[in-house]
């Protein structure tokens, strides 16, 4: 009997391997689909980790070699290891870029090379994440509940990230900019979107991660520089009250809601935000322990910040302001030791332009590469601002972008919360016994270093109302925040306590907030297209409607078609060297300028090699109607002349979208 046991107990095992393998033919509980979506998410983490883990890398051997700095380590260490890291590989792609070197061969080489050379600096960066991360458990139910918080809205933020993207600017310029460059195989400033002319830094590492195979990698570099903000938010917290302050803190951050959609999307104003804060630490820690390598670091910072925008120059202005209030004796050599780094690194990226296009800050205050006084004075508009049309505003600016401000809007477009204004103010009850007064003062002095620039740009043009250019500021204000509820507690009276009644209030803010955020992810089915429920293209069907039907038009035209967009600016998801955009909405408007009639227009768009016309009706139609934008009606005119005379409609989308050939 013994003898027999293995052979019987080899056929128990076919038996359940062939009634299982039965079962699931005709049951399977995942399709192939479903196979490659998941991968794909997967593949897009694991692409965006190594990347990242490699400017750790990079950000660490810096560290350890120029500023030799021995101090035990911390979030703030880390998080400035992480910014230095990335930063300086998103020159070294510059440099690539300059080259001609965009070629997923090279992609691959230094990433490799990176993990071969530098594994230590890696895998000793990733034992001391996750010792960091051990020290931030919540410690009491209060702080359990708002870690739970936090947790959801950042879990909504990657599931967005890791999704196709959809956002309006990864479409119009931080994505299609790259997807150019890797398809002519160098850095490229296209005269029909000068927003490629901007600084680059992070699109750099977007461009590195799509050659590595997954643009969805970009999405989750820009989620992990937001959860580095969070830890730095949380350990200033921690550091001046309490870790309560620091949930706290990171929760009143997450409640306006337009910061947390950043972070799930494939822009730059992240970056800008973290570049930011990590100065902002780095001049803390200078004050507390005299080090110039500190002020040095705050330089870089400010380098980088600008290296991710033209507007990040703020931040080096107001990081430049804290140092002089800090030392006004020895003001010159501080700004000197600060202000260095900074240009070094703010440097390439005018090069980049002098070599292309030669105005080294295009497309503003020169011309050059299809850039004139026409297109500048559009793109600005000149007179056209609050202090042009509603004065009041500017003085009441605060109140309406928190009350009526809100994501999408036409104008006012961001979501801070209420919270915020409800806070901040609250600080001036106990200023005078506040222990940090330095640490508030300095909080207060760079937001006052953002909100000017931003409320006379505001002022000048209308295009400038945009609260967006404010969110740098609100991670020190976040900690301000909590530290303004917590001087709540000296307020008392018998009926009620005023810090447990604003507790209430911001319990439901932040329950509200999770409400909002839920029914969103819902709605836009994000977790159905990561897990093949949904296949990709139905989620952008869904998410971009008559957009994606256009367009998918367009790339299913003959070889050799050139179309070229109207109002529309997006290009995206268009085939290379198949689409011309509306980059900043003015093809048509400066075209009139320069005198061109339909007829005109139509025999010079030929002869440069467009064959069809993507109208974006539905946008023509509103900036007619409400008379935003400096068009005249013989314009408006002349365009429907165009189409009648000078185009033959192929499709209609929904009256939103017109493709048209060119047959003049």
């Amino acid at each position: 009997m013994k003898a027999k046991r293995p052979v019987f107990a080899i056929l128990v095992l076919a038996w359940a391997f062939v009634t299982l393998l039965v079962y699931y033919t005709f049951h399977k509980p995942i399709h192939v689909d479903q196979v490659f979506a998941i991968g794909g998410t997967l593949w897009g983490i694991l692409i965006a980790g190594f990347v990242i883990l490699a400017g750790a890398a990079v950000g660490r051997l810096f560290f350890s070699r120029l500023f030799h700095w021995h101090n035990s380590v911390s979030v703030e260490s880390m998080a400035m290891e992480i910014g230095l890291g990335l930063g300086a590989l998103g020159l070294v792609w510059l440099a690539l870029g300059l080259m001609g070197a965009f070629h997923t061969i090279v992609a691959w080489a230094i990433l490799l090379g990176i993990w071969i050379t530098a594994h230590r600096y890696i895998l000793n960066w990733c034992r001391d994440l996750l010792d960091e991360m051990k020290k931030i458990t919540p410690k009491s139910r209060v702080e359990i509940w708002l870690a739970a918080f936090v947790f959801f809205m950042v879990i909504t933020a990657l599931i967005s990230a890791l999704s196709p993207p959809t956002a309006w600017d990864a479409m119009l310029y931080h994505l299609a900019g790259p997807k150019a460059n890797i398809a002519s195989g160098k850095v490229e400033v296209i005269p029909q979107l000068p927003e490629t002319g901007y600084p680059q830094g992070m699109e750099m590492l977007y461009t590195w991660v799509m050659l590595l195979g997954s643009p969805r990698a970009a999405g989750v570099i820009q989620w992990f520089f937001g959860i580095c903000i969070l830890l730095l938010v949380r350990h200033w917290g921690e550091e001046i009250a309490d870790s309560r302050k620091g949930w706290l803190g990171c929760s009143l951050l997450l409640s306006a809601t337009t910061f947390t959609l950043m972070m799930g999307r494939a822009y730059i104003d992240v970056a800008t935000i973290f570049y930011t804060a990590t100065g902002f630490s780095a001049l803390t820690q200078w004050k507390n322990t005299k080090q110039s390598s500190f002020l040095i670091f705050a330089g870089l910072s400010a380098g980088f910040a600008f290296g991710t925008k033209y507007t990040g120059v703020v931040v080096g202005i107001g990081l430049a302001v804290l140092i002089l209030v800090a030392q006004p004796r020895k003001v010159l050599r501080n700004l000197v030791t600060f202000g260095l780094p900074a240009v070094i690194i703010s440097v390439p990226w005018l090069l980049k332009n002098i070599l292309i296009v030669g105005n080294p800050t295009y497309p503003f205050f020169f011309d050059g590469l299809g850039w004139d006084n026409i297109r500048a004075n559009w793109y600005s508009q000149p007179g056209t601002g609050l202090l042009y049309t509603a004065p009041w505003k500017l003085v009441a600016a605060p109140f309406i972008m928190t009350l009526v401000g809100e994501e999408g809007a036409e104008t006012w477009h961001a979501t801070f919360g209420p919270l915020f204004l409800l806070l901040v103010p609250l600080i001036a009850v106990r200023w005078k016994d506040h222990r940090c007064r330095t640490w508030l003062r300095d909080a207060l002095l760079l937001s006052l270093a953002f909100y000017l620039p931003w409320l006379y740009g505001s002022a000048v043009s209308r295009l400038m109302v945009q609260p967006r250019f404010l969110f740098p500021a609100l991670p020190p204000l976040a900690v301000l925040s909590a530290l303004a509820y917590d001087s709540l507690r000296s307020i008392k009276w018998r009926l009620f306590s005023a810090h447990r009644m604003i507790g209430v209030f911001i319990a439901l803010v932040l329950i509200l907030t999770v409400l909002q955020t839920g029914l969103d992810l819902l709605q836009h089915q994000d977790v159905s297209v990561l897990t093949g429920v949904l296949a990709e293209e139905d989620y952008l069907y869904h998410r971009l409607g008559w957009y994606y039907a256009a367009i998918e038009k367009v790339n299913d035209l003959q070889e050799g078609s050139l179309v070229l967009f109207l109002f529309e600016p997006r290009s995206y998801y268009c085939s290379p060297h198949r689409c011309l955009p509306d980059g900043i909405l003015d093809v048509w408007y400066h075209a009139r300028r320069l005198g061109g009639t339909s007829a005109s227009l139509a025999r010079a768009w030929q002869e440069e090699g467009v064959s069809h016309v993507l109208f974006y009706a539905l946008g023509a139609q509103t900036l007619r109607e409400k008379g935003l934008d400096p068009f005249t009606e013989e314009d408006w005119l002349e365009l429907e002349r165009l189409q009648d005379h000078q185009l033959t409609l192929i499709e209609n989308y929904g009256d939103a979208y017109l493709l048209y050939e060119l047959t003049p």
